[in-house]
């Protein structure tokens, strides 16, 4: 995605030998599947530095060369010490350790805000996922066309792509390993959304679309919820990770509970604050 490439060995040899530039990050990049969440961080970094991010862990990273982490529940993944920057990254459960950050200028939410506490490392007062800071990087559609999107998990994908097409009309089925704009063109030509994806329900909040956040049709997610409440806590919802809705077969377009995820504080004040913090 982006053109951007997985560096070779030769190339994280010299990183590790501290030859290498500083334009270093981690995200999650499986190789069997592209996930639209994971790639918030390198869209973001792309559309500010005009420069391709290098894929790296930070132990990846020699002398003192910086990685930086910042979209996802990817903290866990943190094994050398005070060699992370990190902005807006997340726990993927309460309880899982994770090595001292070199920097850290925004988390998640409280949730990892408490975990950074409880470890003994500095704790930033900023909170907020980056999926927030998008429309500061693209507008989105200005025509609602679909009365309902449903965003459908990564591993929910088959599924839906097996029933959309018995869906009732007006409903658009959004599949997370489209390209990355279009991803947010679709959610935004929806008048409301439901999602078992978190970075669904990001999304559209970010871009002011109603989201009913909802069970995952395939499996149980990774995690123990942790993510969930750190988002929606953060944003000052009601909902916790217990709360996600059971989609109801025959589909129905109406039925969702909205009011219990929404947000009560400014999405577009807490970007802000996450773009002054901004490392890159």
């Amino acid at each position: 995605m982006f053109g951007i490439e997985r560096p070779s060995d030769q190339d994280l040899k010299r990183l590790l030998d501290g030859e290498l530039d500083d334009h270093n990050m981690y995200w999650a990049w499986p190789r069997h599947r592209t996930n639209f969440g994971d790639w918030i961080g390198p869209y973001i970094y792309l559309k500010r530095t005009g420069i391709k991010p290098r894929l790296a862990h930070a132990h990846q990273a020699g002398g003192d060369r910086t990685v930086y982490y910042t979209c996802g529940s990817i903290l866990h993944l943190l094994t050398r010490k005070d060699a992370a920057v990190v902005w807006g990254s997340g726990v993927i459960t309460a309880t899982k350790r994770f090595a001292r950050p070199k920097r850290s200028l925004a988390v998640r939410g409280p949730v990892t805000q408490d975990r950074l506490k409880r470890h003994g490392y500095d704790v930033p007062e900023v909170v907020g996922d980056p999926g927030l800071c998008l429309p500061f990087f693209h507008e989105g559609s200005s025509e609602k066309s679909h009365r309902l999107g449903v965003i459908a998990h990564v591993i929910d994908g088959l599924f839906w792509r097996s029933v959309e097409k018995f869906l009732p009309e007006g409903v658009k089925v959004i599949h997370l390993d489209k390209g990355f704009e279009s991803v947010i063109d679709e959610i935004t030509s929806c008048e409301c959304t439901i999602s078992s994806s978190l970075h669904g329900v990001i999304v559209s909040h970010a871009y002011g679309i109603p989201c009913a956040w909802v069970k995952s049709c395939a499996s149980a997610l990774s995690g123990d919820g942790a993510k969930f409440d750190d988002y929606f806590m953060s944003i000052g919802a009601r909902a916790r990770s217990t709360d996600a809705q059971k989609v109801q077969f025959p589909f129905r377009v109406d039925g969702y509970d909205f009011e219990i995820c929404a947000p009560s504080r400014d999405l577009k004040a807490m970007a802000g604050q996450l773009l002054e913090v901004c490392p890159f």
